[in-house]
């Protein structure tokens, strides 16, 4: 069981722009798999429920950020606004200033 004060900090983390992140992301990729579920065995209202949290509550991160980055309009902008391709391999792209795809989150 978790202290309290981990908890304090885990909901402290996930108010925070790398939680909002993280999470949206979790959606996206949640939905776009149980899309693929074959009725009748489609969880629709879940589905729904979660769309709605994307479209609410993660609103100021859009989902096509996260689609495969060969192929994301996200990547081709950044390509072609800084004329080179980033891996994500820094390991915190969105705060680390080191990293040039643009993806930094300030």
């Amino acid at each position: 069981m978790k202290s309290e004060q981990e908890l304090k900090d885990a909901y402290k983390f996930s108010e925070g722009l790398r939680g909002q992140y993280i999470v949206a992301q979790a959606l996206y990729h949640t939905i776009k798999v149980m899309e693929q579920v074959p009725e009748p065995h489609k969880e629709v209202s879940d589905i729904s429920d979660m769309k709605y949290l994307q479209e609410t509550v993660f609103r100021s991160i859009p989902p096509f950020i996260f689609e495969d980055t060969s192929t994301s309009v996200f990547h081709r902008e950044m390509q072609e606004a800084h004329g080179s391709v980033c891996l994500h391999v820094v390991e915190d792209c969105e705060t680390d200033e080191s990293c040039q795809c643009g993806a930094v989150l300030t």
